[in-house]
């Protein structure tokens, strides 16, 4: 998705002229995208994991 978007404005910048298309952006963007996604979904699993503990000592009384 972020790699996408990314793509979108690049190829927005060089059709119209605006500012100038430049590769390096892209590969910026997108690992910067992959970089942020990756503390979002460890926190998600953390969060399920910790759930299903609760919800699992719940079951047993």
């Amino acid at each position: 998705m972020q790699h996408s978007v990314s793509l979108s404005f690049e190829i927005i910048q060089l059709v119209f002229k605006l500012g100038s298309f430049d590769v390096d952006d892209l590969i910026l963007t997108t690992l910067g995208g992959i970089l942020g996604y990756l503390p979002f979904y460890a926190t998600l699993l953390f969060l399920n994991r910790k759930n299903q503990r609760k919800n699992e000592k719940l079951a047993d009384c």
